[in-house]
């Protein structure tokens, strides 16, 4: 018996160290994705997700005082998007928040082409 309890710690304790931990959605999506919409995607799905809203577009270095990458929500400018051209986009367009006086503020999004090379890349490594 103290055996068989032993050997159940064991196993508890190296599936607790070595169990994968999954990927987490950016909480930038939970504005656009319902959550339990969030919980029934396959890993692949929810690193495409993130893929858009932390790498599918870049800050220019101008715009990064009022840009914080991390926080930004592009998924409102992805409409802008072009296929095989990079797109630079003023967020004033969509930008509820702009500061009376502020300078205008820029993105530059990927083109479709990049996305989704991207995508496939991310399908790739999870196959």
């Amino acid at each position: 018996m103290r055996k068989i309890i032993i050997l159940a710690l064991f196993n508890a304790l190296f599936l607790s160290v070595f169990a994968q931990e999954s990927t987490k959605v950016d909480p930038r999506a939970l504005k656009h994705y319902e959550v339990s919409k969030i919980d029934e995607m396959p890993e692949s799905k929810i690193k495409k997700i993130n893929f858009l809203f932390q790498e599918s577009f870049i800050v220019e270095e101008s715009s990064k005082a009022f840009i914080d990458k991390n926080t930004f929500d592009v998924y409102p400018y992805t409409m802008f998007r072009k296929e095989r051209e990079r797109v630079r986009v003023n967020i004033a367009f969509l930008d509820e928040r702009r500061i009376e006086g502020q300078v205008d503020a820029f993105i530059i999004l990927l083109s479709h082409q990049e996305t989704d090379a991207a995508y496939k890349s991310i399908l790739n490594e999870n196959n």
